[in-house]
């Protein structure tokens, strides 16, 4: 890592762009560069979420050759039977079940449970110890939060201990609530929805000699007593649960439609590489990372691919793991700021543009990437983004500040939740910290001469704006701001865009430097409702300087007079030899000033008598004096 004071010199590495969508892909933005890795905690991960609305009991997925039909033969041979592929031959390891189901008809007449069933097909004994957060309670937005909080929390429930499965055996490692029941109480509720995540640690004593062959099926029973949870899944077995979805189980999925994930993957966390970006070349837009887009959106980035390939599916979903809900991320920022007199404040948010995104995440921000076991002590957080942005640090505090010559790590985890649309996009953007000065036209530092009326027309700042007939420049508009430092600033307008403004409003800058006239196009649509950028000037701290706008123009135009905002953007550039008050210019008072040191008067400040060092003697003498004769002008200026 560099140290602070050669963060100023550095350049961020260049942005990969993903180009732009077309057809089924949604390459946009930037490449969020990294890649996956294995899980430390799982081998395989079983998605079950296809079908979701379920109409009977029966199986919703295993891992099986070919699922069982329903009882009307559904789906097709063609789409049970599963499609195998990277060297896919059984669940040998621990694995983890996520599960996204709704029963239907949700009136209580017909309450069940889901439950997940393993059967020992290896020729020793297994033990196979679960965990589980199923969660049939509350709102959907909800369930989705909770289930996404206490998987980041790793705060499991056991409702069954360690099973041990002898060859040919199996038993229930997990089950829910009966759920689309008529009422509610410990092991009932009224809710049709039953979202979960089992993780299930596998051990086999001799796997030399009797490898791990499991089998897992996850299964709709009706909701009878715990106590029937095995024998109803076994006599379920060879069932399918019918679908309710709208779309047909019975052909692949065509076109640009993604369907869901169901099936096998290896379990994995999705990590970034380091990604440095400098905040003093961020504007108020920021950059755009597309996240979570599938193989069938990237056709023309595949490296913006971040899904997982299948290794056991059914025909009827796609052969990636669409969506990617519930799976670890793991991103980290290096966030460095180059600008040497600005601190910038930075914020990382997520969004949606055309519906919703839901995070649950940890954070942890700091002068160096944070080891994982850093990020998973902090509070878990959840949020939903659409058009508007959600940031990260929402909820501690808001965005931090980088300094000048200064950087910072912000290192996340998060999952996606359940009822997302995706993809979804990561956003960076940064602000000066330093609070601007605005003046508008109902303010104490805002003055006028001449005629001035109440404009009727919107996009005005703040309250109202005002308006006035071209006269010559006998009317006016002061914005004269108190201001709390020294330096340089962006000087920015606000005004009324109309068709019967003036095309060349003159703006006057009154600054150190004296003034400068800025004409503006106050009938151009691109400038309505934004500030618009008159220039960068130098100013003294106080009321010094000001902007006027004079109505000096033709009379059938119109002048708009609103806001002008003063943005500190860096110090005061260091005087010019000679100019001994450092106020941008040399005249009688730097001579009168040179004066005094050269005559050792009380006058003279330890800041004159440096600058009047023209010669870098050490002292102020004669020889400064032939030197200041030739920076004096003959006409003061």
């Amino acid at each position: 890592m560099p140290a602070p004071a050669d963060i100023c010199d550095e350049t961020a590495p260049p942005l990969i762009p993903l180009g732009s969508p077309s057809g089924c892909d949604h390459c946009r933005y930037n490449l969020f560069p990294g890649g996956l890795e294995p899980h430390p905690d799982t081998q395989y991960y079983i998605e079950s979420d296809l079908p979701e609305r379920l109409l009977t009991p029966g199986v919703l997925y295993a891992t099986v050759p070919v699922l069982p039909p329903d009882l009307l033969g559904e789906p097709i041979l063609a789409m049970r039977t599963q499609i195998v592929s990277g060297g896919f031959t059984t669940i040998d390891g621990d694995f983890d079940v996520m599960l996204w189901h709704t029963s239907s008809p949700g009136d209580g007449s017909q309450p069940r449970r889901i439950v997940v069933y393993v059967r020992n097909d290896g020729t020793g004994p297994v033990q196979v110890s679960p965990q589980q957060v199923v969660v049939t309670d509350g709102g959907y937005i909800q369930m989705s939060e909770t289930l996404g909080v206490r998987v980041l929390e790793n705060d499991w429930d056991a409702p069954v201990g360690p099973v041990s499965l002898a060859a040919g055996a199996g038993n229930v490692i997990a089950y829910s609530k009966r759920f689309a029941a008529s009422y509610n109480s410990s092991d009932t509720s009224a809710n049709v929805n039953c979202f979960g995540r089992v993780r299930a640690v596998v051990t086999n004593t001799d796997p030399g000699s009797h490898p791990t062959t499991l089998t897992v099926y996850v299964i709709a029973i009706p909701g009878a007593n715990v106590n029937q949870n095995k024998s109803l899944a076994e006599s379920l077995l060879d069932q399918g649960a019918q679908s309710g979805e709208p779309f047909d189980l019975n052909t692949p999925p065509s076109g640009c439609a993604n369907r869901r994930a169901t099936g096998v993957m290896e379990t994995f966390v999705w990590r970034s590489s380091l990604l440095t970006l400098d905040a003093a070349d961020l504007s108020a837009d920021g950059e755009r990372f597309r996240m979570a887009m599938a193989a069938i959106n990237t056709q023309t980035c595949p490296d913006g691919r971040q899904t997982a390939d299948m290794i056991l599916r059914p025909g009827y979903v796609r052969p990636d793991s669409i969506g990617n809900y519930l799976k670890d991320y793991r991103v980290t920022f290096r966030l460095i700021n180059t600008d040497p007199f600005m601190p910038r404040t930075v914020d990382i948010t997520f969004e949606q543009p055309s519906a919703l995104i839901g995070l649950a995440w940890q954070v942890v921000i700091g002068g160096a990437p944070a080891a994982d076991a850093a990020v998973d002590a902090q509070s878990v957080r959840t949020g939903w983004g659409s058009s508007t942005a959600y940031s990260f640090f929402a909820q501690d505090g808001g965005p931090p500040e980088i300094g000048p010559c200064e950087d910072r790590y912000v290192t996340l985890r998060f999952q996606i939740l359940g009822g997302s649309s995706l993809p979804f996009d990561i956003a960076v953007r940064s602000e000066s910290s330093i609070t601007p000065v605005i003046v508008d036209n109902l303010d104490p530092e805002f003055s006028t001469t001449g005629t001035w009326l109440v404009s009727a027309n919107p996009g005005y700042y703040g309250t109202n704006s005002l308006y006035s007939a071209g006269d010559g420049g006998a009317s006016t508009a002061t914005w004269q701001p108190v201001l709390p430092d020294p330096g340089r600033y962006r000087v920015s307008a606000w005004w009324v865009v109309s068709g019967n403004r003036a095309t060349q409003a003159p703006y006057t800058v009154a600054h150190r430097g004296g003034t400068t006239t800025v004409y503006a196009d106050q009938t151009d649509p691109a400038t309505a409702n934004q500030w618009n950028a008159l220039g960068d000037f130098n100013f003294n701290a106080g009321s010094d300087g000001k902007v006027t706008l004079a109505a000096a123009v033709p009379p059938t135009e119109l002048v708009s007079a609103d806001a002008v905002r003063f943005e500190w953007i860096g110090p005061l550039p260091a005087p010019e030899p000679g100019d001994i008050d450092a106020d941008g210019d040399i005249d009688l008072e730097d001579y009168v000033l040179f004066a005094a040191c050269l005559d050792q008067l009380p006058d003279c400040t330890p800041e004159h008598a440096q600058r009047s060092d023209l010669d870098g003697s050490g002292d102020v003498n004669l020889s400064d004096f032939q030197v200041f004769q030739t920076l004096f002008p003959a006409s003061p200026r």
